[in-house]
Formats: C-alpha cells, structure tokens, sequence
C-alpha cells in the first residue's frame, strides 16, 4: 500500500481470477504484480466450474495498483526479486512448474533453468524430484525448492543453479514431535510448500511441507523442525470425557492424537498412536476410553485407562487379523445403556471376517455382533479417507442413550437399525442407497431419537426404523448435527450457509452470528459440549468458541 495515500478514501480492489497472487516490485517504486493462475484443469479435479468472466494471466501496475495491464496470457505460480534488483525469477507452469527469468518487468522471459535437473521418477506419493514448487530470495542469490525437497542456490552473478547440501534433518523435540516424515522414503521433506530466508540473517532459513515447519542456520545443510509440538491440520473426530470436561481427545490424520488435560488451553500429542478416526469414552468407567484408526494395513486399536494421557494396544481378542488379514477398522462407539464397545471392520462380512463386533470388557476381547447384515458384502471403509470423506468422517454406528443404534454402511450406502429384542441389525426402508451419509446425531435426552444431516435434517423417533421430515421443525439443513449431552435442548448444525444453534432439540434453529468465521473453505464437522462448539475442517485444523450465555441452559 502507498502510505502517502488519502486514507478517508476506500479501495477498491477487484479479484481477477480465483487464485490471485499479488506483490510489489523490489527495484521499482509504485509497481506490482498480479499472478492470476488458469485454474481451470484444478478446479475440473475438484468438481467445481470455472466462470467464464474470470481473467487469467499476468498482470502489472505502474501506479501502485490503481490501473493494471495485462501482460501476457499465462501466469506464474510463484515469482521473487532480490531486494534492489529488477530481475525476477517465476515459476511458470502448474503442477510440473520450470523456471524463468525477466529482466524488463514481466514485459519478456526466457529460461532459467541452467543446473537444474529435468522431473525425474515419481515417489510413492506421485511427487517428482525437479517438479519446482519455491522460490525465496537473499540479499544476493535466489533459492528454488522441488516437491520432494531439494533445494537449489544461485548467486546473481552466477550462470547456472547448484544443489545444496543437506546433511540432517531432525526433530528438535523427539518426544513431542516423533513422527515428522512421511512415507515417501525419500531423504528430504515431502511436497515443500515454501521458502522463506531471514532478511537479518542469509544462513538462516525456513520451508514447509506437508507435516512441520524446518528450520536451518547453516544455509541448508542442517534442518531441524521448528512446530514445538504443533500438530497438523487434517482432523477427523473430537471426544470429550463425559465425566471431566478437563479432557478432550482429538483425532488427527497421520499424526495421531492431541489431548488436552486443562479443558482445551493446552494439547499434548499422543506419539506411538498412528492414526484416530473415532474416539469415544466410557461414561460408566472414569478415564477410561478406546480409539480407532491408523493407515491400511496397519491399524491402531487403543485403549486408555486415564482419559486419553497413554494407550495401549488393544489385545483385539476375537477379531480378524486388523494387521496384515486386510480389514480396517474406522468406527468406534459406545452403547451408554450397556456401556459396551462397538466396532466396525471392513472386508466380507462373516463371523471372523468383516462386519460389526462387540466388546464387554472395554475394548480387550471381542465378540462377533453382527446378525442381520448381508452376509459377504463388504459394508465398511478400509480406508481413513474413503467414503463419508466429504461429509465429515461420518461414524458408521451411532447410540442413542436406551441402547437402541444406527449403523451406516459407508460403502454400500445401506443402512440398517438395531432390533434391541432380537439383537439383530434390520434393513432401514428406503436407505438402501444413501452413499456419502452426512452425520448421524443421537439426541441425549430422548430415547430412540436420531438426526440425519442433509437438507433438511431428517427425524427418527423409533430407534432409527422409519425417518422423516423433524417434527415441528424449520426446515434447517446441514451436513453435520451435534447435541450437547450436557445442556437439554441444545443442538448445533452446520451447512454451506452457516452455523446453527437449537435450544429445542433441533427441531427449530438460529444462526449463530460469525459461525463460520473461520480461515477455511472446506466445510465442517460439529461437535458441542458443555455449550463448547468444536469444529473440525479438512485442511485448517480444529477450532473451538463458547456459545453465548443466552445460548445455554442448565448444564447437567
């Protein structure tokens, strides 16, 4: 911004593409750039259309942004200066980006990839070594960094880019920060995001990846991790112990678990545990709690005796081989009535096979509990991402408090209800096939009652038999339902349009004001405890607010 212009006057500022990257010159005063990337061929992987009005290209203003012009039609991805030099070095190309150079403000470009390898094999995760993805600048040598890592210096007065070497990369907390790398098996970091270099300091710099933040002070040749027990942002499920509300489990892909002991101030991670798709506590066992989840073909069934702090292997007595006999396990629950562990596992279903299974002594030995189900089908994901991903990691059994259950099968979109007198699991008529099943809630406070997400929300009141419209209700939408089994009446829902609140069981909602005031496009996944919401995204982490006052009713 020109800090000598008229502030009592707006600015108006128009996005000329979906994704555009702006910046100033470094040499040149009141010039800057717009990097309008075709989004096009992204956005088709996506699902999503492309308006046709949008403009794409490069861009550059010579007046501080008050009029621009339109360089050319195709855009870098990335784009640096060294400080006080007209030079600028891009990245043009998309996903198998290749370097350029222009010496006359964007206006010409010619190549710049002199001592740069060409893409070389793919890793396991289709990334490729000279796939270029960052740039950074020092007072005088340009950086570029590849998907899988490598990093490259060129000085200004040099003809041609060197690799640097990189002796070690470490944790610099083993304890809290034990799993950092990926299983690309590669000696560097996986899909770097950015580059950055200290304006103060040019041995010293930091680069992203999927997992952490690095860190050297050696111009690369020593990295160590610099995220001091943060953990990452693709979250599948929050528990909070029915009997303490100090402690609440969150479920995090790849990474394992964080738990807070202090009500939500404080998370530690949970290391030796690879993956939590569901968590759930046994309210008539204080601390004592089970969880599920973990990468094909190894999956982690734990159990923990004091609210989440350490767990164990379940010993997994009575079930299928979950190690290396090829089923998954993706659903954890918890009947409140009988205060049993209930446990989806994919592959055919059959005794000793695939199916649901139950356990009586929390989470050890394990009991074939699934007649009715459609012999040989495979009903349940076997993998943590697969099916209900959209919807927000759907679990696939839900209790309500008499015992009565909704089981959802997420690859078959059948979906089935517990016959408590027979023990049996009964077709639901007319879900035969609900695939990408959002969010069934059970409500707390009214036996056999249930909410399927959707627009509008759906009812049941026979223990998941028969659904319809809610009774009395407002006709409020959402992909994910949550009651607060501390607070009679309050339930949340979560749509496109925003966050709701009901103080009647949700049957009629309000919009919460700045519900989804959040740093994410990705819809939502709700929870609410003790008047605590907790919203887990697919890409921005979990974040948490209190509900006003007024919101909240006698808690219980």
């Amino acid at each position: 911004f020109d800090s000598s212009r008229d502030r009592s006057t707006p600015l108006d500022f128009t996005c000329m593409a979906g994704q555009m990257i702006p910046g100033f010159d470094a040499a040149v005063r009141d010039r800057a750039y717009a990097c309008a990337p075709d989004a096009t061929e992204a956005r088709k992987r996506r699902g999503t259309e492309v308006a046709s009005q949008t403009q794409r290209g490069f861009f550059r203003s010579d007046d501080g942004g008050r009029t621009w012009r339109r360089l050319s039609d195709e855009s870098p991805r990335e784009m640096c200066q060294v400080k006080g030099d007209g030079r600028i070095v891009a990245i043009f190309g998309g996903e198998t980006g290749r370097l350029r150079l222009s010496s006359d403000g964007g206006e010409t470009w010619t190549d710049f990839s002199g001592g740069l390898p060409p893409e070389e094999t793919e890793t396991v995760t289709g990334l490729k070594e000279g796939q270029f993805r960052s740039l950074a600048a020092g007072p005088d040598f340009w950086l570029v960094g590849d998907a899988v890592g490598n990093i490259w210096r060129r000085r200004l007065d040099e003809p041609a880019w060197t690799l640097t070497p990189n002796e070690t990369m470490a944790s610099a907390d083993p304890v809290r920060e034990g799993r950092i790398k990926y299983w690309i098996r590669h000696k560097q970091k996986a899909s770097m995001g950015s580059l950055s270099v200290d304006a103060l300091n040019p041995d010293h710099w930091l680069a992203t990846d999927w997992f952490t933040i690095w860190e050297t002070f050696d111009a690369g040749r020593n990295w160590k991790t610099r995220i001091r027990g943060m953990m990452q942002l693709v979250a599948f499920t929050v528990a909070c112990d029915p009997n303490d509300p100090r402690n609440i489990c969150c479920g995090i892909a790849d990474m394992g678990m964080s738990v807070s002991h202090d009500g939500g101030r404080t998370y530690d991670p949970i290391m030796n545990v690879l993956g939590a798709n569901q968590i759930a506590f046994f309210p008539a066992h204080p601390g004592a709690a089970i969880a599920t989840g973990g990468k094909m073909p190894n999956i982690d069934l734990v159990v923990s005796s004091d609210a989440g702090a350490t767990w164990r292997p379940s010993r997994k007595t009575g079930l299928p081989d979950l190690e290396q006999g090829g089923h998954g396990a993706y659903t954890v629950a918890v009947d409140p009535a009988a205060d049993f562990a209930y446990l989806t596992v994919s592959g055919p279903v059959g005794d000793g096979a695939g199916g649901i299974y139950r356990s009586r002594d929390l989470g050890d030995t394990w009991e074939w509990f699934g007649t009715g189900l459609p012999t040989g089908a495979s009903l349940f994901k076997d993998k943590e991402f697969n099916y209900g991903y959209w919807a927000g990691w759907p679990p696939e059994i839900v209790f309500s408090p008499d015992g009565g259950a909704v089981c959802s099968a997420s690859c078959t979109g059948q979906m089935f209800f517990l016959d408590r007198q027979s023990g049996a699991w009964r077709p639901i008529a007319g879900m035969e096939n609900r695939h990408n099943i959002m969010r069934i809630a059970a409500d707390p406070f009214a036996k056999g009652r249930f909410l399927m997400g959707g627009a509008p929300l759906r009812e049941s009141l026979d223990g998941g038999r028969t659904w319809g419209p809610v009774a009395g209700g407002d006709g409020t939408g959402g992909f994910s339902v949550a009651f607060d089994a501390h607070n009679e009446g309050l339930a949340v829902a979560c749509g496109k349009d925003g966050l709701f609140v009901s103080r009647d069981g949700g049957r009629n909602f309000a919009t919460l004001e700045g519900g989804l005031d959040l740093p994410t496009g990705i819809r939502l996944l709700v929870f609410v405890d003790r008047g605590r919401l907790f919203f887990v995204t697919r890409g921005s982490g979990i974040w948490t607010r209190h509900l006003p006052e007024a919101e909240l009713g006698e808690t219980k």
